[in-house]
């Protein structure tokens, strides 16, 4: 930044011609043919006007880097995405266009030139930001880390108590063998119960540390995977409505189904398709397809509020909410929930413009074996037999 502040407030010029002096044009002949260059100091012919920098380039690069930068920031702690735009435009305005920002300068302050610009507290804030951006990285890769560990501890304590209870085991039946091999049936039978109660009860003890290790290895993946979802940048971000994209989507079916095999806890998906898009745009202008897509948008937001309920468009007029712990009996109340939100919210679509804005809605739960395709094909039928039904 330095630099480019030396830039910006540089100007260049050239001493008079007594300090510098130039040589006087050398005479041409008749013939065309160039005279040599005299060997005497040449002429004075005047002073050179100053030349001064172009300074749009620097401002269009710096411009560039706040843009890019504001599109694709790393959320601090307690910061969303708009937040952090807002934030880092507001100073990309600043910079190419002298844009007073509101809170740091004076309200009515006006535009000024270049070298007037705040670059000292921009130059600060850039560094923090950054410094604040590293840190919060850091704790998110600390924690995977950590994750990491404590599985594979997991893991390793788990298999070391299938050791201890296999060699329980084997003993049990070694001596049923040798009681067998001896031909005695009634000491057979008095080992029988005994060797079955104790064989019994380290399957049971087994299955009972499987589920605890494997309930506890849940909650820590989920715990870290809320926190580095609120770090997702906008590859991930729907810009009409910052609902999650395609791609968000696939990525938490198949989580919410890797959490369902690992704890056994339901997940269910809420498909919503806007009744009537192409008909708003058709006769409103897509100005008004775009505000009834992200009214939906808030109304699903309204309703699924947890942290761990995502929302995502998947398409022009269609989105799909995915819920862990959640079963399908609960996700159908909540889609009753949006239905009727959506039926008692009528959409300011323009000026002096408003209706209704309805959706056709599915719910399917996920089940063991499903792949993210299966579950996804079984809420859409669910979709457009809800649609059928609203056109018949």
């Amino acid at each position: 930044m330095p630099n480019l502040l030396a830039l910006f407030s540089r100007s260049q010029s050239v001493s008079a011609a007594t300090s510098a002096p130039v040589r006087a044009p050398t005479p041409v002949p008749a013939s065309g043919c160039a005279l040599p260059a005299p060997l005497t100091p040449a002429t004075v012919v005047g002073p050179i006007a100053p030349t001064t920098v172009d300074e749009t380039p620097a401002l269009d690069c710096l411009g560039g880097i706040l843009q890019c930068w504001s599109r694709h920031p790393i959320l601090l702690p307690d910061e969303t995405h708009a937040d952090a735009a807002r934030a880092i435009g507001e100073w990309q305005r600043h910079a190419t266009l002298g844009t007073p920002i509101p809170g740091v300068h004076a309200p009515d302050a006006a535009a000024g030139p270049v070298q007037s610009r705040d670059w000292t507290t921009l130059t600060t804030l850039t560094s923090e930001r950054r410094r604040a951006e590293a840190a919060n990285v850091g704790q998110h890769l600390g924690d995977l880390q950590r994750v990491v560990w404590d599985t594979v501890t997991s893991l390793a304590r788990v298999a070391g108590d299938d050791t201890i209870t296999n060699t329980a085991v084997e003993q049990e039946l070694a001596l049923l063998r040798a009681s067998a091999q001896r031909g005695d049936p009634a000491a057979v039978m008095r080992e029988l119960p005994a060797a079955l109660q104790a064989i019994t009860g380290v399957l049971a003890a087994r299955q009972v540390r499987a589920r605890r290790e494997q309930s506890e290895m849940a909650e820590r993946v989920e715990t870290l995977g809320r926190a580095l979802s609120s770090a997702e940048d906008s590859a991930r971000t729907d810009p009409l409505t910052g609902a999650g994209n395609r791609l968000c989507f696939t990525e938490t079916t198949e989580r919410a189904l890797a959490m369902m095999a690992l704890s056994g806890s339901p997940a269910s998906m809420i498909t919503i398709d806007i009744d009537g898009l192409k008909a708003i745009n058709d006769t409103f202008g897509h100005g008004a397809g775009d505000i009834a897509i992200a009214a939906v948008a808030k109304a699903c937001w309204i309703v699924c509020t947890r942290p761990t309920d995502a929302l995502c468009r998947l398409g022009g007029d269609e989105f799909a909410m995915v819920m862990t712990n959640t079963s399908a009996t609960s996700a159908a109340a909540l889609a009753d929930r949006l239905e009727r939100r959506l039926n008692d919210s009528p959409v300011l679509l323009a000026e002096g413009l408003s209706r209704v804005v309805t959706a056709s809605i599915g719910v399917a739960a996920a089940q063991p074996g499903d792949t993210p395709e299966t579950w996804t094909a079984r809420g859409d039928k669910r979709l457009y037999e809800a649609k059928r039904t609203r056109t018949v």
